[in-house]
């Protein structure tokens, strides 16, 4: 593995918890102003970045719980997921309720980490957020392979309804993510890509008139076996050795071959955001960005904002 630079840190989240309990970044939320600081997070891989020698950092123990506000308990009683075994509806409001523009976030648990993101851009757009997200069930008109043939069906079903209720809405932009991290019905995990793309096309076919930008999954570092927090906590003197090779975190995208065939379907790929040309680092510009083995932290996804607005504000443009 390279080398590893860490770089300033801010204090990371909040004080503790679990998903789906309350807890959310609040020591996160003070993060700097949407100018941001030039060795903060993502801006420390812009190669124009200088930035200083590393300073002492909290515990990784805090990143953790570093999680988007999709966990937190709404004034409903639940949080923003629907979930197995029967993918209920359970939608969320954020930004700007009186907000002219409305943007719908889609997809699963890889849609809810952006979900930081776009508050900020919201904040700074006087625009509203709402979300449609599931836990694990990609945001694709195929079977997908759960515990029981029950939970296969409802995610099914949940994803056609979403669908429906999405164009029947006709938000001004869907921003669209994805995680396939179930293999599709009768088919190898490493072949189901094809089959997520063809049920992607099958959802896109209904938005056609709607501006959709579809983010490119994100590195995972599960993928090779490490929680970046219980890493780096195993590693308390080598953070580098918590990286990893760039080539084996980035995950398939089968959203990319369905994007192809419809004009309103714009593809973005933040991860040179995330990562170096060769090495994905366990902390960037002093910030971790996962809380887990596959998510992006909150403060971390907050820190995306500047390079993901533009693609938002120029797709509403094109309409």
């Amino acid at each position: 593995m390279a080398a590893m630079v860490v770089l300033p840190l801010i204090v990371l989240a909040s004080s503790g918890g679990h998903p789906g309990r309350g807890a959310t970044g609040t020591v996160a939320q003070r993060l700097v102003s949407f100018s941001g600081r030039p060795c903060f997070g993502a801006a420390a891989l812009d190669r124009h970045a200088s930035c200083p020698a590393p300073t002492t950092m909290p515990s990784p123990a805090k990143a953790a719980h570093d999680w988007s506000a999709a966990y937190r308990v709404q004034s409903n009683g639940r949080d923003c997921w629907s979930r197995i075994p029967r993918f209920r509806r359970s939608t969320c409001h954020f930004g700007d309720k009186h907000a002219h523009t409305k943007v719908v976030l889609v997809g699963n648990s890889h849609a809810g980490e952006w979900l930081p993101a776009l508050q900020r851009i919201a904040r700074r757009k006087h625009w509203r957020i709402v979300t449609e997200l599931a836990s694990q069930c990609a945001m694709s008109d195929v079977n997908q392979v759960f515990p029981t043939r029950r939970s296969s069906v409802h995610c099914r079903s949940w994803v056609r309804r979403t669908t429906a209720r999405v164009r029947k809405e006709r938000p001004d932009l869907i921003v669209f993510v994805n995680r396939m991290s179930v293999p599709a019905h009768g088919h190898r995990f490493a072949h189901s890509a094809p089959v997520y793309a063809a049920g992607m096309r099958r959802v896109f076919r209904h938005w056609k008139g709607i501006p959709v930008v579809l983010i490119r999954d994100t590195p995972v570092p599960g993928g090779s076996g490490i929680s970046v927090p219980s890493c780096l906590m195993a590693h308390p003197d080598d953070y580098a050795a918590c990286n990893g090779r760039r080539s084996a975190w980035v995950p398939a995208e089968p959203g990319r071959a369905a994007a192809k065939h419809f004009g309103n379907v714009h593809v973005v790929n933040l991860n040179d955001h995330i990562c170096g040309p060769k090495i994905c680092s366990a902390v960037v510009g002093g910030v971790i960005p996962y809380f887990d083995g596959s998510h992006l932290s909150a403060t971390y996804s907050r820190t995306l904002a500047p390079y993901l607005m533009p693609h938002l504000v120029s797709a509403l443009r094109r309409g």
